[in-house]
């Protein structure tokens, strides 16, 4: 349909004008959508820059760990050779040493039982026989 005359050509172009409007108010609509968008697009890549360079440092801190876990293992492999060696040498040597001590203890008690029998047999005589010890033979009082 072919407009004809000036009043038709001037609808058409209302008509027109219309649609123009109309899709110059969605295109701002659509420019300030994209916008907003943009805007977060760009908080968002700044909040992944900012977890990449605290990624970073947590890998840094990470390669730390690493090693101070590598060093804890060598020495818990040292404590355990030193543990070994405890148990097969040091320990029965001071077993034995306990033992022979816990011996000469007994024999000790025993010893001191005995020598204080036979003081009391000495005094004993000596007071029979009105003997009079000399101050370097009388035994001295040991607890």
């Amino acid at each position: 349909m072919q407009p004809t005359n000036l009043h038709d050509i001037e609808k058409l172009v209302e008509s027109v004008k219309e649609i123009v409007e109309i899709t110059q108010d969605k295109v701002e609509k659509t420019e300030l959508f994209q916008n907003v968008i943009m805007g977060q697009v760009r908080t968002i890549k700044d909040q992944q820059s900012v977890m990449n360079k605290k990624l970073d440092k947590l890998g840094e801190q990470s390669s730390g760990i690493t090693e101070q876990v590598a060093l804890l293992t060598e020495d818990v492999a040292e404590l355990k050779e030193l543990k070994n060696t405890v148990n097969n040498q040091l320990l029965p040597s001071v077993t034995h040493t306990e033992t022979i001590l816990t011996a000469y203890g007994d024999m000790y008690i025993r010893n001191d039982d005995n020598i204080r029998k036979i003081e009391k047999r000495v005094q004993t005589t000596e007071g029979k026989l009105e003997i009079t010890p000399r101050p370097e033979h009388i035994l001295a009082d040991v607890q």
